[in-house]
């Protein structure tokens, strides 16, 4: 059956076009390379988009994404839901060379039949069966003869035929299994224990017999009728073994190669080992030879399909291609060809830069992000018109100088801009010189790993029961540009003492510390009985009449924020005025029930603060809640039924982030219910956005942030970055009679894009979201001007926004962008 899912994606993308909206799906690219898999005209590459964790709760499910690497050209394109696929997130793929296509399987249980040709074939079944059966794909197998496909799953197994792209019959055998293939009629299957033999007919695990010898299974690969090759993975050793069913029914076991093992992948004759620094290559009849591997190689993966041109994931470097010569020895054909893609994945840390674009970062510890046992590493990269950038030294310069695992905040110094400012539990606040990373700085315990040079700046000893600790929010200035931040001494917690602290750095000792010899230490506010934890949040004020306060946020159970007016004297903390709210009572006088407060967001057009909970939304002004000691707004949004009736905006939701656009609207994240938008006081809701509904890649939202260059909102979802384009209309009231179409311009359109509603003779052109030029296209003639999608080479534009340039007269003098056509490749 041909792929429906597409047809229903560009519909709605074309509907939220009537709207002037347009989505751009951004990819995620971590260097983590899972699997490298050569096929006879294509190269893929399986990258985690983030750590995997099964044990955990925030990283138990593995996530990929799929690059596709075409051999005649020299580009990772990205394969996602916009062009060619039905998903976006992967679980697992495997290439089926007899049919000549690769199988994705996404993380919701459909899959897809991505074929040589380009056509796409998509069998739902498995996705829309029973909901007690767990999605999770774990590894597939191929039986040709039989146009059967096998799916090993956390319960069992599934058998599809891929002729007709039809679930044939489900497999409950309570047992998760993480390898599959198929002997005849014969089925092996393995998982963490072993590796089994049955019969493809039994229906009970009971029936199957282990096969002695094999743990720590890694691969199985069917390598004919009556052959399988299995690979095991265990620290720093492992096996390959060849399992063959002769003519009597009888299983015989090989031992082929005994050594650490990276990989094993299909090519032409049979398949392709990694070693740590050998490869081997063992064909159908078991005949081996192998070489040895480049030095810059070791300890990579890798695949080869003709077995002279290896394509080697190289990490953050993405795949390098190398060519072996008759005389063995490699030429090196590219050193490097990586995504244009973030290096972050899940970021509920993100904010604009006017030099260095979109910045995004990954997650850190939170109330969403609950699990202190996943180490998410530091990376931040930068969105600049249509290019990713990445600019985190921990990613492109693995080092203990740069770890901070559980990054929290992006803050950008005033006074230096280049300098970005982020908080961790682990590793204290580090100091990020955009510009030149080796001058980073980072203040920590005397125990952090990264005490190498000058760099680390020591501001408190180990705690003794939690010794990895050194727990700083999320940093943040006030007007004065003053860096502040909160932070806690386990120890004291521990013992019951009063153990709350907010840190701030002065603009003078901050620029005057290049280094841990010319330190000028932070000053110390100390919070007697106030809540401290992991969660803990400052944020300082900047509204007319509050840019001397203070708000903070333990984050514990209930914990309602506490206000400190420092008055402007920093110096001088005799004078300072706290308050602390006990309650937050709403306009009628009724106790607003919450557990947590999530996001906080302050509308500098009007001065109100607004407090995103576990159960809804609040907003106040910070002298109203100060002098009343707790009284904030629930805003109603009206029924509109004909009655006087109102509802409290998104009660009972959980809040994760809130902003605003240039227009004053609110845009609040959900963790679960996607984004609503609501006109700027939040009385009506404008729109609302879901993964059903739209492109928005989840309905679990962690942060949204403007972004100027392009007139969009950048959103993190729980399946990675996407881009909304706002209209022109929306943003700014101004309004265009051009309209361009098709709109988007799909992956398999080559025409022209037509543009109409042009001023007669007016000189058009084509821009980037850079304003850099792409085409001239000529003159309207009658209102009308075409595009060929190519740039000023005649080659095809990358995928993109690219902006319609119109002059009010022929001479072209004056020019005002009068559309917007976004390209998917």
């Amino acid at each position: 059956m041909k792929r429906i899912l597409i047809n229903i994606c560009l519909c709605a993308v074309l509907s939220l076009s009537a709207f002037g909206e347009q989505w751009r799906l951004h990819p995620t690219f971590s260097g983590d390379v899972e699997r490298v898999i050569d096929t006879p005209e294509h190269v893929y590459l399986l990258s985690n988009n983030q750590y995997h964790y099964p044990w955990t709760v925030d990283n138990a499910r593995r996530t990929m994404s799929l690059f596709r690497y075409e051999k005649d050209g020299e580009e990772l394109v990205w394969l996602n839901r916009q062009n060619k696929l039905s998903g976006t997130v992967l679980q697992a793929a495997e290439y089926n060379p007899d049919k000549k296509y690769l199988l994705v399987a996404y993380d919701n249980g459909n899959i897809d039949l991505l074929h040589d040709n380009g056509d796409v074939t998509n069998i739902p079944g498995f996705m829309l069966a029973d909901a007690r059966y767990s999605k999770n794909v774990n590894a597939i197998g191929f039986n040709p003869s039989e146009n059967m496909v096998l799916v090993a799953t956390d319960f069992g197994y599934i058998s599809i035929d891929d002729d007709k792209g039809e679930v044939l019959f489900t497999r409950e055998l309570s047992r998760s299994f993480n390898g599959i293939a198929s002997l005849g009629d014969r089925l092996v299957l393995a998982d963490s224990e072993g590796l089994y033999a049955g019969l493809i007919s039994d229906r009970s695990f009971t029936s199957f017999e282990k096969i002695n010898g094999y743990r720590d299974v890694e691969r199985v690969v069917r390598l004919g009728d009556n052959r399988i090759i299995v690979s095991q993975i265990y620290g720093w050793g492992g096996e390959v073994r060849a399992l063959t069913l002769d003519a009597a029914g009888a299983l015989t076991d090989k031992l082929l190669i005994n050594y650490y093992i990276k990989s094993l992948e299909l090519n032409r004759a049979g398949v392709t080992v990694s070693g740590y620094d050998e490869i081997w290559d063992i064909d159908k009849d078991l005949n081996m030879s192998h070489y040895p591997k480049y030095d810059e190689d070791k300890d990579t993966k890798l695949a080869s399909w003709d077995q002279k041109t290896c394509y080697v994931a190289r990490g953050v470097d993405g795949i390098c291609i190398r060519r072996l010569g008759e005389d063995g020895a490699w030429t090196l054909v590219n050193e490097g060809i990586v995504p244009n893609a973030s290096n972050a994945y899940k970021c509920d840390n993100m904010v604009y830069h006017p030099s260095y674009g979109m910045l995004v970062r990954n997650h850190g510890i939170s109330q969403t992000f609950v699990s202190q046992d996943v180490n998410t590493p530091d990376y931040i990269s930068s969105l600049k018109g249509l290019e990713w950038s990445p600019m985190s030294p921990a990613f492109r310069y693995p080092s203990p100088m740069f770890e901070q695992w559980n990054p929290k905040g992006i803050a950008v110094d005033p006074r230096n801009p280049d300098h970005v400012y982020s908080g961790s539990v682990l590793h204290g606040l580090m100091r990020l010189d955009l510009a030149n990373p080796s001058n980073s700085l980072r203040l920590s315990r005397d125990n952090d790993p990264g005490k190498i040079g000058d760099r680390l700046v020591v501001v408190q000893p180990a705690f003794k029961e939690f010794e990895a600790s050194c727990p700083f929010s999320a940093p943040a200035f006030d007007d004065y540009g003053n860096l502040w931040a909160t932070w806690w001494d386990f120890d004291l917690w521990k013992g019951g003492q009063d153990c709350a602290e907010i840190w701030y750095w002065t603009p003078e000792d901050r620029l005057a510390s290049q280094d841990a010899a010319s330190y000028k230490p932070m000053k110390r506010i100390k919070l007697p009985g106030a809540g401290a934890s992991n969660y803990s949040v400052i944020v300082p004020l900047h509204g007319a009449s509050s840019r001397n306060i203070l708000m903070y946020i333990s984050g514990g159970w209930e914990s309602c924020p506490i206000f400190i007016d420092h008055k402007g004297t920093l110096d001088n903390q005799n004078d300072d005025e706290r308050t602390n709210i006990q309650h937050l009572i709403d306009q009628d006088g009724s106790e607003v029930d919450f557990a947590y407060i999530l996001s906080v967001f302050e509308d500098a057009s009007t001065g109100l603060v607004w407090l995103g909970l576990d159960k809804g939304v609040v907003n106040f002004r910070p002298a109203d809640i100060i002098r009343t000691g707790g009284r904030v707004n629930r805003i109603k949004v009206s029924r509109n039924d004909g009655t006087n009736l109102a509802d409290y905006l998104l009660d009972g939701v959980w809040i994760n982030c809130i902003t605003s656009d240039p227009s004053g609207r609110k845009w609040f994240g959900t963790n679960g219910g996607g984004i609503v938008v609501t006109s700027s006081d939040g009385t009506e809701v404008l729109r609302t956005y879901t993964s059903s509904g739209s492109e928005l890649p989840d309905d679990a939202v962690y942060g949204i942030c403007y972004n100027p260059d392009n007139n969009s909102m950048m959103i993190s979802t729980d399946k990675g970055l996407a881009e909304l384009y706002l209209s022109t209309a929306t943003s700014s009231g101004s309004k265009s009679n051009a309209v361009a179409y098709p709109n988007p311009v799909r992956p398999d359109y080559f025409g022209y894009v037509t543009i109409e509603g042009l001023a007669d003779n007016a000189l058009v052109k084509i821009v980037d979201a850079g304003g850099g030029l792409i085409k001239e296209v000529g003159f309207a003639a009658g209102g009308e001007a075409r595009w060929d999608v190519t740039n000023l080479n005649s080659k095809r534009v990358p995928g993109g926004v690219y902006y319609v340039m119109a002059s009010g007269s022929p001479d072209g003098d004056s020019f005002s962008a009068v559309a917007k056509i976004l390209v998917v490749n």
